[in-house]
C-alpha cells in the first residue's frame, strides 16, 4: 500500500472510532517520513498533504497521533509526543496553534480544565493573528473546535452559564459553516452537549427542545455511535430531572444494547459505566436497593476496567 492510500484509510478509520488501526497506520506512515524522506512516495505523499513541507509533515502527524492517544485516554503518552515536538514550533504560530489544541484535549481528559481553559484562551489569542495566513475555511473548524472544548471545560468546572454561551457560540460557527439546514454530526453534538447543560440548569423544556432537534437529524442520517450513545444518555438524564425514573430506564436498557453493538468503538467499559451509574440511581429512586446495588458495582467495576486500560496502553 502507498503512503497516500495507508494515510486515507487512517483518516477512515479515525472517524469510525476504531484508533488502533489509526495510531498502527499513522506511525508506520511516519516511520516513512523520517526515514525514507527521499523516495518518490514520501515526497508525493508530503507535496500533496503538506504542501513539500518535510517539518511540518513531520510534526503534524505526530499532532495527530498524539490527539488519537488522547482520545483513548493515554494521556501520559499523548504529552510525551507533544513534548517531543514542541521544539519544532520555533515561533511559528500555525503549529503554536495546532499545538495548543491538542495539549488543551490532553489537560481537559485529565481533569486539568484550569489549564486546559488558559491553554484554549491563549490558541484563540494565537489564531486571531494567523487568519490572514489560514484559509477560512480551516479557520472557522479549529475555532469551532476550541470552543466546544472551551464550552466543556467551563461546564465541568462549574460555570454551566459560560458553558452554555460558549456551546451556543459553537452552534453559531457550526451552521455558517455546514449551513443552518445541516445534519452534520457537529451540530449534533453541539445539540446534545446544549441539552444535558440547559438540564443541569432546571430547564427542561428547552432541553427537550434540544433533545428534539437531534432526534430529527438522526433519523435522516446513518448517524454516529457518538451522537447515538448521547442521545440517549441525555434523554435519560432529562427524564431523571422530571423524576420519570422508569421512563429514563427505558433509554438506559436500550443503551446497553447500543454498546453492546458498538463494543469494539474503544470506549465501551467507560460508557458502560455512565449507564449503569444512572441505572443505579433510577433504581435506588425506585426503592429497588437490590437492582440499585447491583448496577452500581457494574458501574464501578466498568469504570476501574477503563482506568486498567488507560494505565496498560500508556505502560
Amino acid at each position: 500500500m502507498d503512503i497516500c492510500t495507508a494515510y486515507d484509510l487512517a483518516n477512515a478509520y479515525y472517524g469510525l472510532f476504531k484508533d488502533r488501526d489509526y495510531l498502527e497506520l499513522m506511525y508506520s506512515i511516519l516511520d516513512q517520513v523520517l526515514n525514507n524522506s527521499n523516495s518518490f512516495d514520501v515526497k508525493t505523499f508530503i507535496a500533496r498533504t503538506f504542501a513539500s513541507d518535510h517539518d511540518k509533515a513531520v510534526f503534524h502527524l505526530n499532532i495527530e497521533i498524539a490527539y488519537s492517544h488522547a482520545r483513548l485516554w493515554e494521556t501520559s503518552k499523548a504529552l510525551e509526543i507533544l513534548s517531543q515536538v514542541s521544539s519544532m514550533i520555533k515561533g511559528d504560530k500555525v503549529l503554536k496553534m495546532y499545538y495548543n489544541d491538542v495539549l488543551a484535549e490532553v489537560y481537559i481528559i485529565r481533569n486539568q480544565r484550569d489549564l486546559a481553559i488558559e491553554v484554549l484562551k491563549a490558541a484563540s489569542a494565537l489564531d486571531a493573528d494567523t487568519q490572514s495566513c489560514e484559509h477560512i475555511g480551516t479557520h472557522l473548524l479549529w475555532n469551532l473546535e476550541r470552543l466546544k472544548q472551551l464550552a466543556k471545560s467551563y461546564f465541568v468546572n462549574g460555570l454551566v452559564n459560560q458553558a452554555k454561551k460558549t456551546f451556543r457560540e459553537s452552534l453559531r460557527i457550526a451552521h455558517d459553516i455546514y449551513g443552518y439546514e445541516s445534519q452534520h454530526k457537529d451540530v449534533a453534538q453541539i445539540y446534545l452537549n446544549l441539552a444535558y447543560t440547559t438540564i443541569k440548569q432546571k430547564n427542561l423544556l428547552k432541553a427537550k427542545d434540544y433533545l428534539e432537534q437531534t432526534k430529527m437529524m438522526m433519523s435522516r442520517n446513518n448517524t454516529q455511535y457518538e451522537i447515538v450513545f448521547l442521545f440517549h444518555l441525555h434523554s435519560s438524564d432529562l427524564m431523571i430531572a422530571q423524576e420519570d425514573y422508569k421512563s429514563a430506564l427505558q433509554y438506559l436498557y436500550e443503551l446497553i444494547k447500543i454498546v453492546g453493538e458498538w463494543s469494539d468503538n474503544g470506549r465501551h467499559p467507560f460508557d458502560s459505566g455512565k449507564v449503569y451509574l444512572r441505572m443505579g440511581k433510577c433504581y435506588l429512586n425506585l426503592g429497588k436497593i437490590a437492582a440499585a446495588e447491583r448496577n452500581l458495582l457494574l458501574s464501578r467495576n466498568y469504570f476501574d476496567k477503563a482506568d486498567d486500560q488507560d494505565r496498560e496502553a500508556t505502560g
